[in-house]
């Protein structure tokens, strides 16, 4: 960049440790190198393009004759403070001090000191939500407008947006400045935060309300990541209450992680959910402290002895009257069009994944998850009392236990044939009666089917669990229910799934799982299920169930646990 440079004025002042110096005064010389843009200057030989350096040189005279420092550090920086605010075009300010007669005992040829300020463009967002918020942002404009190392260039519209995160709170009134500044990022932060404290903010409540709340978004095309500042702020790109007023006062302002302008980004967000999105409502849904199980109905799928039957004597006990069908959908239908209070499905295994199908069933009929339980599968191969391992040749098993044996089974080389349960298979081995039979179940599979372990925790995978849902027909959410397991069918369009996901992401909920299912409608068509933390009732869940809703071509909450 271009350069004025003026060398070594002369200025008669005060400066100095020792009182002598205060009281006496010496010489000091003054070389400002201002770096700005000279071309318009230049070709148009214009004095008003460029810096009169008659009147710099007053300038810098008046300042280092103004005050009284001790040191020339300090003077250099009144000097470099002086030159920005004064004049615009001016970009930097390289200033030397020199202090030739400085009083230190020993000969020198001169001692200086040299400081480089810049200005620089920063971003802010500001936003309230409590008491006078529309007052409370006017303030930290007109405070940051006080500050002589700050100047405000310009102001966004203010925009009412719905709060972040997951705290209940009122809604904020947000914007973004940009601003020119010759403070440090950290000396900028300070400033931010005492503006924040004058207007009574308490940082008590991570996503909490505040009275005034100033971020800074951009500084430059700096990357800072400190313990207590990150720089470009690590949010602002899911936050459209963020990006939106950003990019109205500065569309190309570049982001310099995403390398994207804030118009690319505000375009990338989808603005009818961002901005007005459908509360999701919950008006068919009751909430209750716990559920009531005392002499009710629970239906599982399978013959006594089933893994199925286990995890439902685990959730519900001695309480309950327990029925067993032959197949899971006769679970959900006993739930949903007979006399049963509740069924018990598996749903996805810690070897073996998704139980296939079971997510399909409790979405097509239209039960209501309300609990879960977690039970250990410690698999055996099971045969008859006669029979030895060495006469094994085939084994029976649902498909869940064949796959979480697969590598067991393929060292035996045993054939291998599905049903619908570990438990029949254990019946169907005592019934063929053939020492050539086995069946992967459980250990009291054996006892109640008079059977012998042949061999014990023949599954692959020594932590091997399986998550079973507990469906109701009442859509009913217990309090103390904490994850939500929704479906969704995206639409045909680039990104779709990603979109989706990134609601998720933006409302800070954290997914734990997702499976993906043929929708059978259409050739390549699937429904996304997927499970997520929270509360059903959170105001986060509850925005996020609504944009998602908004986003896709259908979806449905399968229930909570």
């Amino acid at each position: 960049m271009d350069k004025i440079v003026i060398e070594k004025l002369k200025v008669y002042a005060y400066h100095g440790v020792f009182s002598e110096e205060k009281e006496k005064g010496q010489n000091f010389y003054v070389t400002a190198k201002l770096s700005l843009d000279l071309r318009e200057a230049a070709v148009g030989d214009d004095l008003d393009k460029t810096v009169n350096y008659a009147e710099a040189c007053k300038l810098i005279y008046n300042t280092v004759t103004a005050d009284v420092f001790d040191t020339i550090e300090a003077v250099a920086e009144s000097v470099a403070g002086a030159i920005l605010r004064e004049y615009e075009a001016v970009r930097t300010a390289d200033i030397t001090i020199y202090k030739p007669e400085a009083p230190i005992g020993m000969e020198v040829k001169n001692v200086c000191c040299n400081i480089i300020r810049s200005k620089h463009t920063a971003y802010l967002g500001i936003g309230s939500n409590l008491g006078d918020r529309e007052r409370y942002l006017d303030m930290a404009v007109e405070q940051l407008g006080r500050d002589d190392s700050i100047n405000v260039k310009k102001i966004s519209t203010f925009i009412n947006t719905e709060p972040y995160g997951p705290v209940e709170q009122p809604d904020f009134l947000n914007g973004v400045l940009e601003i020119e500044t010759y403070l440090s990022p950290m000396e900028l932060l300070l400033v931010c935060q005492d503006i924040e404290q004058e207007a009574g903010r308490e940082r008590i409540i991570h996503w909490g309300p505040r009275t005034l709340d100033i971020d800074i978004l951009l500084y430059d095309d700096e990357i800072i990541n400190l313990p207590d500042l990150r720089i470009p702020h690590g949010e602002m790109h899911k936050r459209y209450f963020v990006i939106k007023p950003l990019a109205e006062i500065a569309p190309h302002v570049m982001h310099p992680i995403l390398h994207k302008t804030a118009q690319d980004m505000k375009d990338e967000m989808h603005t009818a959910r961002k901005e007005n999105p459908d509360k999701f409502e919950l008006e068919d849904y009751s909430e209750i402290e716990f559920l009531e199980t005392e002499d009710k109905l629970v239906v599982y799928a399978g013959v006594p002895g089933a893994y199925a039957e286990e995890a439902a004597n685990k959730f519900f006990g001695d309480d309950v009257e327990y029925r067993n069908v032959k197949k899971f959908d006769d679970v959900v239908n006993a739930v949903m069009y007979e006399d049963a209070d509740y069924g018990i499905i598996p749903i996805e295994n810690s070897s073996a994944g998704f139980v296939s199908g079971n997510y399909d069933i409790i979405r097509e009929s239209g039960a209501t998850i309300v609990a879960e339980t977690v039970i250990d599968i410690r698999h055996c191969l099971l045969g008859l009392k006669k029979s030895m391992l060495s006469d094994i040749v085939k084994v029976f098993s649902h498909t869940q236990g064949l796959m979480q044996c697969k590598e067991y089974i393929d060292e035996m080389g045993f054939e291998t044939e599905s049903v619908s349960n570990t438990a029949k298979a254990a019946k169907k081995v005592r019934d063929a009666g053939n020492v050539h039979y086995a069946a992967i179940a459980s250990a009291r599979a054996a006892d109640i089917y008079d059977l012998k372990i042949l061999e014990k925790d023949i599954n692959f995978s020594e932590d091997n669990s399986t998550k079973f849902v507990i469906i109701s027909k009442d859509k009913l959410i217990p309090s103390e229910n904490i994850n939500i397991s929704i479906c969704f069918k995206t639409q045909h369009k680039v990104g779709a799934l990603y979109d989706v996901l990134g609601i998720i992401n933006d409302n800070m909920l954290n997914m734990t799982s997702i499976e993906s299912r043929p929708s059978l409608v259409r050739k390549w068509e699937y429904w996304f299920y997927v499970t997520i933390e929270g509360k059903l009732t959170d105001r986060n869940v509850l925005k996020a169930l609504g944009e998602i809703q908004a986003n896709t071509d259908d979806m449905a909450i399968l229930g909570t646990f």
